[in-house]
């Protein structure tokens, strides 16, 4: 084996969920209804076959699939809490019996040796916000978040010590609000500065979020955010280009990780949005600049940026020629060397103290073969292979990647794929829920046993 390929001792290997997309049994226990299952109810809304109160039947095999997780030899796993099982209302009375599925998972990731990492929020805003006062657009919605996680926290933080916020701030905002019928949740197309007061508002809660983990647990703890922010590579590595692709990723990173990391909108942004930018206040800038333990960066695709000088911000994306490799997503180019360059920005810019790649992972077409009942992925496999080399690549340049999170466990219900799209390491029958380990898991074990990539 070659030693250069070996990953830093200490290294977490994980797997990742959310809770909407694996659990199934959405309003067992007196669970509340979110948007998301709104939009299931809607004609039309889901490209493939879903059912949201079926999906992996998470909530009713978690004991199985822990197992599961613990013969992939993943150290850690995420998942979230959804927050209508805890508070039906969005605010009010709790649920407690909405928390009783989530304390016997961590007691039994804990008993098979897996640490849990909690997501707080993870896209499953309750219904009855949304009703109330339209949801994200109002600020509101963040304060209601962190009374959610004031409850929740000190009831799990004696066995939880590792939180993220919220998931991908743009996706549950500008994704709901901003792109229409085909959008996320609520698919609204909303004039440009409620979108960007949804984007700010989402910003607040995370920050809201942070203030609450800290206030409310038992004994110290580890918070961050799960990012997912525009990922950029130059066309070609000529430090013109380099420089242009940072150019980039900084525009594109205005309306939220720079609003984290540095406390304040960049004025390059609040001149590009003009009267539509967001209400905002000093002390709330103060809240979303909460210090953070760890920056979680969900990073599947990139873009190919040249320097333009006659371009006004001074680079140019190139759109990618109809024959770019490309997994099963739409969006999905097979672009790694975007996770090199966007480690390495960020590690430039804002020097957190820990990195972890929260998410990561290929849409792929999976079949089982016939005669021996396998399903032999091996584009998932090329997928994997060449982004942990563009990760092992960074950590030897010295930026501080201290884990990574593959997206994702099983097959789960992709949003508004449904059951359409395959992204797990356990192929998911749907049907009769049997669960198989793909030969990308087997190829992922087997990094995890080393810790190294083979």
């Amino acid at each position: 084996m070659n030693s250069n390929y070996q990953f830093p001792a200490g290294f977490r290997w994980g797997a990742a969920s959310a809770a909407l997309q694996v659990e199934g049994s959405p309003n067992a226990e007196n669970g509340g209804v979110s948007t998301w299952q709104t939009l299931y109810q809607r004609p039309g809304a889901i490209v493939g076959d879903g059912d949201l109160g079926r999906a992996c039947e998470h909530f009713k095999r978690f004991r199985d699939d822990v197992r599961l997780m613990k013969e992939l030899g993943i150290s850690d796993y995420r998942f979230s809490i959804a927050w209508p099982r805890v508070f039906p209302e969005g605010d009010g009375t709790p649920n407690p019996r909405g928390l009783d599925f989530y304390q016997q998972l961590i007691d039994e990731l804990l008993d098979n040796g897996i640490t849990p990492w909690v997501t707080m929020f993870h896209w499953e805003t309750p219904q009855a916000l949304e009703d109330r006062w339209g949801g994200w657009r109002d600020k509101r919605t963040a304060h209601k978040l962190a009374d959610y996680v004031s409850y929740v926290v000190p009831r799990i933080s004696d066995r939880v010590k590792d939180f993220f916020t919220v998931n991908e701030i743009g996706c549950f905002t500008a994704g709901g609000y901003g792109t229409g019928s085909d959008g996320f949740p609520p698919a609204l197309k909303c004039e440009a500065q409620v979108v960007n007061q949804t984007i700010y508002n989402g910003c607040l809660a995370h920050g809201l979020t942070v203030q609450a983990i800290r206030a409310a647990a038992i004994g110290p703890v580890e918070i961050g955010i799960a990012d997912n922010p525009g990922a950029f590579t130059p066309l070609i590595a000529t430090q013109e280009n380099i420089e242009a692709c940072k150019q980039a990723f900084v525009s594109r990173a205005g309306s939220i990780l720079t609003l984290i990391m540095e406390g304040r909108h960049r004025e390059e942004y609040l001149r590009q949005v003009g009267d539509a930018a967001p209400v905002f206040t000093e002390d709330e800038l103060k809240v979303i600049h909460e210090p953070l333990d760890f920056l979680g960066l969900n990073i599947y695709h990139g873009h190919e940026v040249v320097a333009d000088a006659s371009a006004p911000e001074g680079y140019r994306m190139i759109a990618k020629p109809v024959s770019f490799p490309k997994l099963d997503m739409p969006w999905l180019d097979f672009t790694p060397s975007c996770t090199y360059w966007t480690l390495r920005f960020i590690h430039e810019l804002w020097r957190p103290r820990k990195i972890f790649v929260s998410e990561n992972g290929a849409a792929c077409i999976d079949k089982i073969n016939p005669d021996d009942g396998e399903i032999y992925d091996s584009d998932r496999i090329l997928f994997i292979n060449n982004y942990l080399d563009q990760i092992h690549r960074a950590i030897a340049e010295g930026v501080p990647v201290k884990g990574y999170f593959y997206w994702s466990l099983m097959d789960n219900l992709e949003w508004r794929w449904g059951e359409a799209k395959r992204f797990g390491l356990y192929y998911v029958n749907f049907k009769t829920q049997k669960r198989i380990l793909k030969q990308s898991g087997k190829y992922y074990r087997e990094i995890i046993r080393r810790n190294a990539l083979i």
